[in-house]
């Protein structure tokens, strides 16, 4: 289910069953849904490129029963492009066990491509005039699920696991600063957990954070890429 959240108004629900991309009318256009005439496991994330292809993180978190789930028919998690209608795997754990894609963002020139992987690590790719990747390196020990990009290639990543928090590290893979979410009094306490992140407002400077039962917002002076 997808929320709709406005300023000034109540939380209403946009769209009852998600999981199909959608239109601007409201159609919906399914881009991929196998590779190679094998179901993907569980698309996560997605960012689209300039030239309009269609970057995606799948991974088993997206199956009943995981990686070991009845339905599971890929070996594992990868990082795929869409364009022109074709699906092409760029990337995928086949020798990394353990580091499943999740949040995934370009660099705001597009000569990098960011992708969490597993728990506590970002890695970096160079993105190829075809628009495929290579040179995969650790950016940052830290991320594990959504990303972000700011206009000045500063990347923002949460890190779900313990308190909530947000990493700002510049594109040099320096450690900027951390945005540390508010914990909730009170009992039952509500769980407060980084999720995902995305920049909205009219200027593109307000840094919305999802967190389990929450939904914070921080004005920054950088605007989304």
């Amino acid at each position: 289910m997808i929320y709709k959240w406005m300023a000034g108004k109540p939380l209403s629900v946009y769209l009852e069953k998600s999981g199909y991309t959608l239109e601007k009318d409201g159609k919906r256009t399914v881009l991929a849904d196998r590779y190679e005439g094998k179901r993907l496991s569980g698309p996560n994330d997605v960012v689209v490129k300039s030239d309009g292809a269609v970057y995606f993180t799948d991974s088993v978190n997206g199956l009943r029963g995981g990686a070991t789930g009845p339905l599971r028919e890929l070996p594992f998690n990868g990082v795929y492009r869409v364009k022109d209608g074709s699906i092409t795997l760029l990337d995928s754990d086949k020798d990394r066990p353990g580091e499943f894609p999740n949040g995934i963002a370009f660099s705001p020139d597009e000569k990098y491509l960011y992708v969490t992987a597993g728990f506590g690590k970002t890695l970096r790719w160079d993105v190829q005039p075809d628009g495929s990747i290579a040179n995969a390196k650790t950016f940052i020990p830290a991320g594990n699920d959504g990303m972000k990009v700011d206009s000045k290639g500063n990347v923002y990543s949460v890190n779900a696991v313990g308190l909530g928090e947000v990493w700002i590290t510049s594109p040099e893979g320096k450690h900027l600063g951390t945005l540390e979410l508010p914990q909730m009094p009170g009992e039952p306490r509500p769980r407060i957990c980084a999720t995902n992140l995305a920049f909205g407002d009219a200027d593109n400077k307000g840094l919305y954070i999802t967190a389990c039962t929450h939904l914070f917002k921080v004005r920054l002076k950088a605007a989304a890429r």
